[in-house]
């Protein structure tokens, strides 16, 4: 593979032997200023691994040049323009250090990559691949809760094809494990589940996992209680309207009344 050796400005890029940590922001920020003084390098490189590496020194001093936009084979890579089976072998080696960001980083970590790589791309959505949503062990495919956490879940619903890609009770799930009550109530309000059988199986669910949020917990309950009283509401509609009242004389078929 070829050497990139801007990588050797980020701490979290690591070389046997070498690590960037020994050096602050401050100098490492002075390294960036004389490589553009100097026209230096490829600095959408550099900043698409400033991005990775979750490098916001490096990053910030980027975009304060106005090195602000990714390259056409970034993009293509990380905004999913190129299906995977699509990307040259050094794109897909790339594709899956990404990936495996994805799956190993902490959601704070995840949710400013992401962030700053989708400022720097033209896409409306990033597009993820189905390998990035579910973890395969040996036949079972997982599907990496994290997502609907706290601080990953809104971006990845507004700006990523998630919504699409994944089975909607294994969002549910997430969301139930993640204990993300706003998420919950964004699943209800757009009716990811709307059958109430499918409401009493998510509480029973709830009710195995414990220690749930009580706001989330709530949001079930609410649901479950509209449910019960629309069931009531048609029940007693059926009783009331299915058949017209008995006349008179059809009355008297009964007999009379014993006083």
């Amino acid at each position: 593979m070829p050497i990139d050796y801007s990588c050797y400005l980020f701490p979290e890029y690591e070389v046997k032997g070498y690590s960037a940590k020994t050096l602050s922001d401050t100098e490492r920020v002075k390294v960036i200023d004389v490589l553009y003084a100097k026209k230096i390098g490829d600095f959408q490189e550099i900043l698409y691994n400033a991005i990775l590496y979750n490098d916001n020194a490096v990053y910030a001093e980027l975009i304060k040049f106005g090195i602000n936009e990714l390259s056409d084979f970034r993009t293509d890579m990380i905004g999913g323009r190129v299906p995977k089976n699509r990307l040259s072998i050094f794109a897909e080696y790339e594709r899956d250090l990404f990936q495996s960001f994805l799956y190993e980083k902490e959601d704070e970590y995840i949710r400013v990559m992401m962030e700053h790589f989708f400022s720097c791309m033209k896409v409306e959505k990033i597009i993820l691949f189905p390998s990035d949503y579910y973890e395969s062990w040996w036949e079972k495919e997982d599907f990496v809760s994290k997502y609907c956490s706290v601080r990953l879940f809104d971006f990845f619903v507004q700006k990523t094809n998630m919504v699409e890609k994944v089975k909607k009770w294994d969002l549910i799930y997430a969301i139930v494990d993640q204990n993300n009550p706003a998420a919950m109530q964004y699943a209800l309000t757009e009716k990811w589940l709307s059958k109430p059988k499918d409401i009493d199986l998510l509480f029973e669910y709830i009710q195995n996992r414990g220690n749930i949020n009580p706001e989330l917990v709530g949001y079930v309950l609410n649901i479950q209680s509209q449910n019960s009283k629309q069931k009531k509401k048609e029940s007693f509609n059926t009783l009331s309207l299915d058949e017209k009242p008995l006349s008179v004389t059809e009355l008297k078929k009964y007999g009379e009344p014993k006083l």
